[in-house]
Parts: C-alpha cells; sequence; structure tokens
C-alpha cells in the first residue's frame, strides 16, 4: 500500500491467483499436461522463406505484365484517335476547309416548320413612286394585278395610275398596254375595252397589233382607237368582206383583226377570228393564223365550234408562243 492522496491495494504474494474450486480445476489439469515438443530446425525455416519469396515474386511478376499493358494502350490511343489523312493531304497539297454544317433544328410537333421566302418565291411589288388609286365606284374586292417593279393589269372598274419614276410603267388593258413616261392617267376598264383620260405628262397607248398612239392630257380618248372615231363591229365585218371580193386579202385581214381587238366579245369578233385565221393560213402566215385560233379557244372554249378550231391549230404543226394575235418570235 502507498501513501498519498490514492491508495492503491495491492495483493498479498501468499494469497492464491484462482479461488473459484472449478476454475482451479482447470488450471490444475493444464498443469498436469506435458510440454508439446516443438522441432523446427534450419533447413525447414528455410524451405519456408523461398517459399514465400517465390509467392512474392509471381505476384510482382503480374503487377508488371499488367503496368506494361496499361502503358501500351494509353500510348496507342491518341494514335487511334487521330483521323485519317485524305488522299490531298497525304500527297502534300492543300485541301479545301469546309465549314461543319450547322445542327438541324427538329422542329416541335406542336408547331408547324417555318417556311423561308427566298426572293425569287416572293410576290413582285411596284417600285417605289408608282401609285395606284382605286377611284369610288370600283368593287373593292377588285384587285391589281402586279407583275413587276414597273408593270401591272387593271381589273374592271375605274384606276388612277401615277408614275413619279424614270423607267416606263407598263398598264395592261384589255386592248393593249398604256406606257407611262412619268405621266398621270385615270382609266376606267369595262369589259373588254377601256378609256383613258390623261392627267399628265405623256401616256403611250400600244394597241394588240403593236401600233403605238400618243395620248395627250386634257384629252379623253378610247384607248383602243384613241385618234378616230370607231366603226361598229358589223360595219367592220362588212368592210372586210368588200375587201375579200375585190381580191384584196391583205386588206381584209387588216380590217378583221381591227374586229376581233376593238369588239373581242362580240358574236361578229367571234365569227371574225375564225375569217382571220383561214386568210391567214391562205396567205401562208401559219404562225400568225394559230395565234388566231388561240384566242378564239381561249375566249369560247365551250363553243360548238370549238373542235373544229382545235384540230385547224393542230394541223398548222408546233409553233411560237403567242401574245394575243402576234407569235412571239
Amino acid at each position: 500500500m502507498t501513501d498519498g492522496p490514492h491508495r492503491i491495494e495491492l495483493p498479498d504474494e501468499d494469497e492464491p491467483a484462482v479461488r473459484h474450486p472449478g476454475l482451479q480445476m482447470l488450471v490444475d489439469a493444464a498443469r498436469a499436461q506435458p510440454t508439446p515438443r516443438v522441432s523446427l530446425d534450419a533447413e525447414t525455416l528455410h524451405a519456408a522463406w523461398r517459399a514465400h519469396r517465390a509467392r512474392r515474386r509471381a505476384r510482382i511478376a503480374t503487377l508488371a505484365v499488367a503496368a506494361a499493358v496499361l502503358l501500351g494502350l494509353a500510348a496507342l490511343t491518341p494514335r487511334l484517335l487521330e483521323p485519317t489523312p485524305s488522299p490531298s493531304e497525304s500527297s502534300g497539297t492543300v485541301a479545301e476547309t469546309r465549314e461543319p454544317a450547322p445542327p438541324t433544328t427538329q422542329p416541335s410537333s406542336d408547331r408547324a416548320p417555318e417556311t423561308t421566302v427566298t426572293p425569287e418565291d416572293a410576290p413582285p411589288r411596284l417600285a417605289a413612286g408608282v401609285e395606284v388609286t382605286r377611284l369610288p365606284g370600283t368593287d373593292p374586292a377588285a384587285a391589281v394585278e402586279i407583275t413587276g417593279a414597273h408593270a401591272l393589269r387593271l381589273p374592271a372598274g375605274e384606276w388612277s395610275v401615277d408614275s413619279h419614276v424614270s423607267e416606263t410603267v407598263e398598264v395592261g388593258i384589255p386592248d393593249g398596254t398604256l406606257e407611262l413616261h412619268g405621266g398621270h392617267v385615270q382609266v376606267r376598264v369595262a369589259a373588254d375595252v377601256a378609256h383613258a383620260e390623261v392627267l399628265r405628262d405623256e401616256v403611250i397607248h400600244v394597241d394588240l397589233e403593236g401600233r403605238r398612239t400618243p395620248l395627250h392630257p386634257g384629252a379623253p380618248t378610247d384607248a383602243a382607237t384613241p385618234s378616230r372615231a370607231r366603226p361598229t363591229a358589223e360595219a367592220l365585218a362588212a368592210e372586210a368582206e368588200a375587201h375579200l371580193a375585190a381580191g384584196d386579202r391583205a386588206q381584209a385581214i387588216a380590217s378583221l383583226r381591227r374586229l376581233v381587238t376593238t369588239y373581242p366579245r362580240s358574236a361578229t369578233a367571234r365569227t371574225g377570228l375564225i375569217d382571220l385565221g383561214r386568210l391567214l393560213e391562205a396567205s401562208g402566215r401559219k404562225d400568225e393564223a394559230r395565234c388566231a385560233y388561240a384566242v378564239f379557244l381561249e375566249r369560247w372554249p365551250g363553243h360548238a365550234l370549238s373542235g373544229d378550231v382545235s384540230r385547224a391549230s393542230t394541223a398548222l404543226g408546233e409553233g411560237p408562243a403567242c401574245k394575243g394575235l402576234r407569235p412571239q418570235r
């Protein structure tokens, strides 16, 4: 036992280590057993050490092989990922560099794909400085046909066309074309004729035969016959018959042309177109005859004589396209 604030009780040297009777019996029995004899000589220990060293060397060799394989794969991977050189690159020439194509975006199922309108697909528009105005009394549903920056066609109604551009503006009407050279004109279109009144500058009327007639400001005129009084359809038909009876086929053709352009939808003009086609064909002017037949079929496609006219046109063979009565050579 020691002195101090903490006293430690030491066991008595003569006190037994085991006090429980049962445990004491086990201790006594263990003490009675003979001590086992261990025989380990130097040769046995050396053999065990050699076996342990062989196992260790085998593990090291396996790890070394695995490391070599991994290092080889690491060195080979970049070469496998390199792009194969094209024939132009391998031969030393420089190939054309192409930008990668942008990714294609698929439209969602709930939205229609957007349509890109190219300049070729866009509808034509009049040039700035060309003004077309619908005058009172004209059907609001009537629409002007725009065929180019300086070209248009007027439907039935009353219209004002005012040009402030230097280019020629072509205004299509049933009986020809009005050419505006910086001019201003009011046009009344009814059925197949047009009445024009020039308000400013020069306007030229070009009829279906290509004849050009200047129209002047302040003088309302019929665009089809601006410079002379117009005879009736019957008078023109009689005039053609008189020329033909006199043996003047050329004048008869001229009178029939005037008939079918001045009164394009009349019954007299319907017969006149057939007569005109036959006279032109008899004169050897097959392309013009074909155009006369085409005008008839365009104006009266369901007429009882349309079959005969179509066969007469087919018999003439192929030819140039027609613009009215004029072949486009």
